[in-house]
């Protein structure tokens, strides 16, 4: 759909289950994204299949999208790719992790999951240290360190591995919802405790299964909520 985006009409998309978009009429190639979960972004395109997101609506404000959307644009005509591509450049209203947690990632949680007040606390008082960096800032190293400190302070590593799902899950949206291109926790082994009672690192495969397993369990939590809520409507 193509409209004049305006203070207006931003207020007033709708939450409909299903992604869409509506493309500005003003300059061309930029449009605003509403995903299925309800995050709103102004998103760039300059040639089929090459767009980027520039930030989200309410931290982002249209005049601010309009005009990094209009170097975009100016740069791919002239370059073939903007300098936000070619160099690693970001925009500065990328949300700090704080930012997003409050004004994303939490309200969608809410919706989809049961217990945030937990998840919340845990976020809350466990990454004081990384909450005000942006998120495209924050690296596997910044984790592991803070990890380093729950080992060194006595924690055992199935509270570590619970604390680190919680961050793992705010990264995983982060990237689903292209806020972030990488997930910071690729490459951080979660750990594991064997039959001796001794730490090891989870092999990359061994990590990878736990985190789909503990996406896993959020998603079937979710649709246990719907089907609840259908049975009773």
């Amino acid at each position: 759909m193509k409209e004049k985006l305006t203070a207006k009409l931003l207020a007033s998309l709708q939450i409909t289950g299903h992604e869409h978009e509506v493309h500005d009429t003003t300059v061309g190639g930029l449009f605003v994204r509403v995903t299925a979960a309800g995050a709103k972004s102004y998103v760039v395109t300059w040639v089929r299949g090459r767009k980027k997101t520039l930030g989200r609506i309410g931290i982002l404000t249209l005049e601010q999208a309009r005009a990094e959307a209009t170097q975009y644009l100016a740069e791919a005509r002239t370059l073939g790719e903007p300098l936000a591509v070619t160099q690693g450049r970001r925009g500065t209203t990328l949300p700090s992790l704080r930012e997003f947690i409050d004004d994303t990632y939490m309200p969608w949680f809410k919706t989809h999951h049961k217990g945030h007040e937990k998840t919340l606390h845990t976020l809350d008082n466990n990454f004081e240290a990384i909450m005000p960096q942006r998120l495209d800032a924050i690296t596997g190293r910044d984790l592991d360190q803070i990890r380093t400190g729950w080992m060194q302070s006595g924690n055992q590593p199935s509270t570590v591995n619970r604390k680190m799902g919680s961050i793992s899950g705010v990264f995983s949206r982060a990237v689903e919802w292209e806020y972030i291109d990488a997930h910071p926790m690729d490459r951080l082994k979660a750990l594991k405790v064997d039959s001796m009672g001794l730490v090891r690192y989870l092999d990359a495969e061994e990590t990878k299964r736990l985190r789909e397993a503990l996406d896993a369990r959020q998603d079937e939590a979710r649709a246990e909520r719907e089907s609840a809520i259908a049975v009773r409507s």
